[in-house]
This record gives C-alpha cells, structure tokens and sequence, in this order.
C-alpha cells in the first residue's frame, strides 16, 4: 500500500514504523513525557468524559438496563451538566430517552471501558481502581484517552464513510501538523499527502461516486481525522474556508495545530525534519 517514495524527510523504515507501530520506542513519533494538568485546556469532549467518571464515582455504581445501556436517569443527569448542550434536545425536538440519542454519552461509555477506566459487573457501571486512580489527573487521563481512542477504537463506528479513513497511518497525519501546522491551512492539504501514501484508500470512494471520488475522500478525511479525532482531543483549531462556491459534501476547514499538539507530541531526536 505505501508508494516507493518516501517524503518529509522519512526514510522507508521510519515511515514504516510510523504507520504500523505508532509510539512505539523506535518511531519518528513519541508523546512528551512532561505533560502536566496545566497544559490541558477546556476540551468540551474531554471534559464530558472527565465528568462521566466523576458522577460514577460519587455513585459508585451505575445500574445499566438488560441491554447493557446506561439508564435514563444517569443519562438525564450527565446532560444536565450541560457541558455538551444539544439544540435539538434543548428545544424538544429529541426525546432524550436512551444512551443512543446523544453520542457524547455513548462515546464516554465505550470508551472508558476500553480504556481500562471503567467496568460492568453485575450489570452495573463501576471504575477500576485505573479509573480512580486517574480520575484527579487530567494529564494521565488524557493520554490514557489519547492512545485508547488512536490504538482501540474504531473511527468507521457510526460512519457513512469507507473503514481506515484517517485512523490508518493517523501518525502520519499528526508528524505532518507537527512540521506544517504553524500556518493555517486547507484540510485538503493534509488529505492530499494523506493520499499519496495511501492511494487505495480512494477505491471504495471511487465506487461510490465514480465521477467525484476525491471529493468525498476529502469530506471523509477531513470529518474523521480533524472533527472527530484531532478537534475532540484539542489538537488543532479549525474554522470554515470562507467560499462562494458551495460543496454538495460540505464546507471545508482551515487546519492549524494547538498549542496543545506541541505539548502532547514530538519528532522523535534523529529524525530529519523537512
């Protein structure tokens, strides 16, 4: 799958290593070992998730429904933090009746338990001592997130969009911000050197739309790797490109790096950087 060139100053075995075993001792790509509470800003998302933990623990346990779901009255009261408002719920036009009908719980609810963070046993919700311990560490929690959410999850959940957009290789895409980011700009720029190493990953668009597929590749890039992964995470700020002409798939973002991102990541020491 990876073309015989080897760019941004990557030679074929590091780039190699940046793809299959992201984070490991011997990749181009390694999280910063000093990162503190205080270098965490307000991620809505981590914060919902931080806020989810916090609830159980004053509960204990939650009691889940025989389908294994988080009951509505611990649903009811998680929204009411209103960390995450929804306009939809806000004005009635959703019931909020099942951990379904809004994401952010869901996502928290699968997520802490792939991470470690949290437990069912006897179909009630509980955290692990993992989850008590990092529950007053906001660094620790993040990263533990960081690396479930890149490593374990699967980004195609709930997704119109072909499998491995994004997620495969998303290191890739974090070395490319790292050396690009300073300056705004367009996703598709990203998407594009994105593609160059990955040019199969167009096929299942080009079955899809056979006479466009680069620009629904692109919406899918763009949504799953800077809206669901990199903004969720607080890595990267994004806002609309201003534009007259207007896409069928949607605005596209300009792209910058956080002041984050250079706290989380770095280019491991040796590595030639462009």
């Amino acid at each position: 799958m990876i073309q015989a060139f080897f760019p941004e100053g990557l030679d074929p075995r590091q780039l190699g290593r940046l793809i299959h075993t992201p984070l490991t001792s011997d990749s181009p790509l390694m999280l910063r070992k000093n990162l503190v509470d205080k270098d965490i800003p307000a991620i809505k998302m981590i914060d919902f998730i931080h806020q989810f933990l916090s609830d159980i623990h004053v509960s204990k346990t939650i009691k889940l429904t025989s389908k294994g779901n988080l009951n509505r009255k611990f649903i009811h009261q998680l929204y009411e933090h209103r960390i995450i408002p929804y306009t939809i719920i806000d004005e009635g036009k959703l019931k909020l009746k099942k951990e379904a009908d809004y994401f952010p719980i869901h996502f928290a609810h699968i997520i802490t338990k792939m991470a470690g963070l949290a437990q069912v046993q006897d179909n009630a919700l509980s955290l692990t001592k993992k989850g008590e311990q990092n529950i007053k560490n906001k660094a620790s929690l993040y990263q533990i997130l960081l690396v479930t959410f890149t490593h374990k999850y699967d980004w195609a959940y709930q997704s119109y969009a072909p499998k491995d957009v994004g997620q495969m290789g998303w290191a890739y895409v974090i070395y490319l911000l790292l050396q690009y980011g300073n300056i705004e700009r367009n996703s598709n720029f990203y998407a594009t050197k994105y593609l160059n190493i990955f040019p199969s990953i167009l096929h299942p668009f080009e079955k899809i739309i056979p006479d466009n597929p680069i620009d629904l590749y692109q919406s899918c890039f763009q949504d799953r790797f800077f809206k669901a992964f990199g903004s969720h995470f607080g890595l990267v700020t994004l806002r609309s490109e201003p534009s007259t002409k207007v896409s069928p798939i949607g605005n596209r973002y300009l792209v910058k790096k956080s002041s984050l991102m250079d706290k989380v990541f770095a280019v491991r020491p040796g590595v030639r950087e462009n």
